[in-house]
């Protein structure tokens, strides 16, 4: 027999006491779990499992939790998953499932995640989970835990660090990536409603359009609140980006126009504007924020999007340039580079711009096709069904238009950019009469008019964004179908000062005054415009007409 003890076995009768104390070992966890020193830390978090290799993994569980809590600082995700299923932790409690996911998660293993049998636990309705068969169950029954302070333990941790609510928020992005949204959704109520708290549940929710605000605010007045404070900045956060919320009602509550003063410099909600002034269409205001933001913080992902956005409408693409390289260099494994770039495939945005990309190339049908698979991967934005409409008007398949119009309309609510491509549309099938209305609910909304009988050239004062130029220039040519002339030189006039010197506009503004018969004006405003673009045919038989024509003769140019 041999004489040679096993090296793992100790002594159960030894005192560890005089030689380690345990107090002293879980301060040096502490110490550097607070100094970001998660390697050293687990160092430490390894001693103190070792000290009672006596005892059973059951009656020690407390302990592993805080060693693999440890683990998930450091980083260690393929320690976790194999030593979860080593000992079927996994099937022990919440706490040990949350570690296993979550490191499930980091190794990008999603397909895994929703084949897990968390159906054992039971907790949240519409969650769809794989339920054990008789089996299994059995092997769950056996792997519960027995002991109820070890079961008290393990729950109070999981209630004070949030494991519940960061399980279902893991489980949401991981339906999300695999396209099942109404289980994200319900992961994301849920979670919410586990912790009302989660800014990034919150932000999931309402970026991709899994949640509603309404709904988020349900959510928020039927939990109960322990942080007051917490609770307001949460609600502020959402009425800023809840662009369908009504104005009005964002308005009157005097807590949250005080909290936007008192918190005006925080990041979070500076970024929250910016995201909110870009849906509406105020393009140079939503830069000058997330510029500053960009400028004194850096790529802030929240905010970052929208500055990429920002740089492509107002045409700076020097700046834009420089941007995606010094991304490239910095942070080349990141998504959100390479859609700078314009070259990465999963982020629908960048579908978006290849689409736009074809359109210009004038090659409709691939870009209807980039449409439609950005609107399969992310269901719930206005901007893949409003493209696809205005593909079909170029097909002149007005009635396929109008139904992805309606679509568009129902997911943006009152959007002006909605509303120009539908007043296009119906100008395109020469009902000017809705085209003119339309037009004029989206000025509208540009300028902030509450005046429901306001003149055009009362709307026309306002100072908007030069992105809004198309919308006067359309409008000015519609008034010009409708031999609303004076009303048309107006609009285009307004159109020319938020944009470059534009020939075709100052040829509209030369046949309205020819179809006036103020000739004289006429021939100078075309002679300005041909003088802009000296090979037009259109302006060059424009003007050869009212040279031709006589002061009494009324003018008319062949569509």
């Amino acid at each position: 027999m041999s004489n040679r003890s096993d090296s793992t076995h100790v002594d159960e009768t030894m005192d560890i006491s005089e030689h380690l104390d345990k107090e002293e070992l879980t301060k040096l966890v502490e110490e550097h779990m607070q100094s970001g020193e998660y390697e050293t830390a687990a160092f430490w978090a390894e001693k103190l499992v070792a000290l009672h290799p006596g005892k059973s993994i059951k009656e020690k569980l407390p302990e592993l939790g805080s060693y693999l809590a440890v683990l998930t600082a450091a980083g260690k995700w393929q320690m976790i998953i194999t030593f979860i299923n080593r000992h079927d932790l996994f099937l022990m409690h919440l706490l040990f499932a949350y570690m296993y996911v979550n490191a499930l998660y980091c190794r990008e293993m999603f397909t895994e995640i929703i084949n897990l049998p968390l159906g054992y636990l039971n907790r949240w309705d519409d969650v769809p989970f794989i339920t054990t068969d008789c089996t299994s169950f059995i092997c769950v029954k056996s792997n519960l835990i027995r002991d109820s302070e070890t079961q008290k333990v393990l729950d109070t941790i999981v209630k004070d660090r949030k494991y519940e609510s960061r399980l279902l928020f893991i489980l949401a992005k991981t339906y999300l990536m695999l396209q099942n949204r109404s289980a994200a959704a319900s992961c994301l109520k849920h979670c919410l409603s586990t912790n009302p708290y989660s800014s990034e549940a919150m932000h999931l929710a309402m970026e991709s359009r899994l949640l509603k605000g309404s709904e988020i605010q349900h959510i928020f007045a039927s939990v109960d609140i322990s942080n007051k404070s917490g609770s307001q900045i949460m609600k502020l956060l959402l009425s800023i980006h809840d662009v369908n919320i009504d104005k009005s009602v964002k308005s009157s509550d005097p807590s949250l126009i005080s909290l936007n003063q008192i918190l005006c410099a925080d990041l979070s909600i500076r970024a929250a504007k910016a995201f909110h002034l870009y849906y509406n269409g105020c393009i140079s205001e939503a830069y000058q924020i997330t510029s500053d933001i960009v400028h004194e913080f850096g790529y802030y992902d929240k905010c970052f999007l929208v500055h990429v956005a920002c740089l492509v409408d107002l045409g700076r693409t020097s700046e834009l340039y420089d941007l995606g390289h010094s991304l490239v260099r910095l942070q080349p494994d990141k998504e959100v580079t390479w859609y700078t770039q314009k070259v990465f495939e999963q982020m629908y945005k960048c579908w978006l711009a290849y689409g736009h990309a074809l359109f210009y190339a004038e090659e409709h049908e691939q870009a209807m096709n980039c449409y439609l698979r950005a609107s399969r991967i992310l269901e719930g934005h206005f901007e893949p069904l409003l493209y696809i409409a205005v593909e079909y008007c170029f097909a002149n398949n007005f009635k396929f238009a109008s139904n992805f119009l309606q679509d568009a309309e129902s997911v943006a609510g009152a959007n002006a950019i909605v509303l120009h491509e539908q007043a296009t549309a119906a100008f395109m099938k020469q009902d000017y009469t809705k085209a003119e209305s339309i037009y004029r609910r989206a000025l509208k909304l540009i300028t902030n008019c509450e005046d429901d009988f306001a003149s055009i050239s009362s709307m026309l004062n306002s100072e908007v964004s030069h992105f809004w130029e198309p919308v006067y220039n359309n409008l000015g040519h519609t008034l010009r179908k409708l031999e609303k002339f004076e009303d048309a030189i107006v609009v285009h006039r307004k159109s020319l000062l938020l944009s470059k010197n534009k020939s075709e506009t100052w040829g509209s503004i030369g046949i309205c005054y020819a179809s006036m018969g103020d000739l004289e004006n006429a021939m100078s405003v075309l002679n300005k415009a041909l003088a802009l673009k000296p090979g037009d045919d259109i302006l060059k038989t424009a003007l050869d007409k009212v040279l031709l024509s006589a002061s009494d003769s009324p003018f008319v140019l062949a569509s």
